[in-house]
């Protein structure tokens, strides 16, 4: 509801996804409330947490649904839960939302704003910051390499200075924060399961953009991301920063993406070289440095990419 004001708005619903991480997820529940328009329902969907995050997340809100699934179903399939129930709700927009965020107080009044301006718009996104430094861009927009099919992240790295403050199309939003009209998500469809985590974002964008979607980015509308804390949990005993799930599951979703959406001859050829270059080098890394794990999960996703 609108802080302050009788007058009407068009209804949101969050989806946030929760994995043994009711801090994360209780905080970012948090700065949605504190916001200058507060979302018209909050639903939580608990992936088979086994810390007690459904439980002290129900203790603290008592306006959030919470969804208990009896697996952890991943990002894709846990996320469509929720989409799936507040698609049969009184809602204008479904706004998949990272628990691992924090939003600004303007964040969703700026969202709402930049839609309602825009009609033919079917979906944004905002401007995500790294939480740690504040002022350190993760996401301001994106682009899309149509040969390779990739997508980058317009911005990142760099100091946010106002470099990127235009309000303006998009070819990709980000899963993290994906705003979304109700009736888009009805005609596009939820995130695709096989995708389990990794790459669904860039999947739903493309297909999107494949129906004439227009999708914009929001620069008003900031939100602090606290990164990768999901898969850091588990531990680097591994070595480096990626574990051998992400490395799975990055490479298998990437051909997941490439036979999906390279349409042309050139286009397979382009991506499938490219592919198997960085596989290659990245094996030779993995081999150099002994770890053995991550390299037998790296092909374990290649051969399941290839396959599925």
């Amino acid at each position: 509801m609108n802080k302050g004001s009788s007058v009407r708005h068009e209804s949101v619903g969050v989806v946030l996804l929760n994995w043994n991480g009711a801090g994360l997820t209780i905080a970012c529940i948090e700065s949605l409330l504190r916001g200058d328009l507060v979302p018209d329902r909050i639903v939580v969907v608990d992936n088979a947490s086994s810390d007690g995050s459904a439980e002290l997340i129900e203790a603290r809100f008592n306006q959030v649904r919470m969804i208990r699934n009896p697996k952890n179903l991943g990002f894709a399939a846990g996320n469509n839960v929720a989409i799936d129930e507040l698609i049969k709700q009184d809602v204008d927009y479904i706004w998949v939302l990272n628990n691992d965020t924090e939003v600004a107080p303007a964040c969703l009044a700026e969202l709402v704003a930049a839609m309602g301006q825009d009609p033919e718009a079917t979906g944004c996104c905002g401007k995500i910051l790294y939480d740690s430094p504040r002022d350190q861009i993760w996401y301001a927009g994106a682009t899309i390499n149509r040969l390779l099919v990739q997508s980058r992240h317009r911005g990142a790295l760099e100091t946010d200075c106002g470099q990127y403050d235009t309000l303006e199309t998009t070819p990709f939003i980000t899963g993290c924060c994906m705003f979304v009209r109700k009736s888009a998500w009805q005609s596009v469809g939820g995130f695709d399961d096989s995708f389990f985590a990794y790459s669904e974002d860039l999947d739903w964008s493309l297909r999107a953009r494949k129906k004439g979607m227009k999708l914009l980015y929001v620069p008003a509308a900031v939100i602090f991301h606290k990164i990768s804390v999901s898969f850091r949990k588990t531990g680097n005993a591994n070595g480096g920063y990626t574990t051998p799930l992400m490395i799975k599951l990055g490479h298998r979703n990437r051909l997941f993406i490439i036979r999906k959406h390279a349409d042309s001859v050139l286009q397979k050829i382009a991506c499938l070289l490219t592919f198997s270059c960085w596989s290659l080098y990245y094996s030779c890394g993995l081999l150099l440095l002994g770890r053995y794990g991550k390299l037998k999960s790296l092909w374990a996703g290649i051969s399941e990419g290839m396959q599925s």
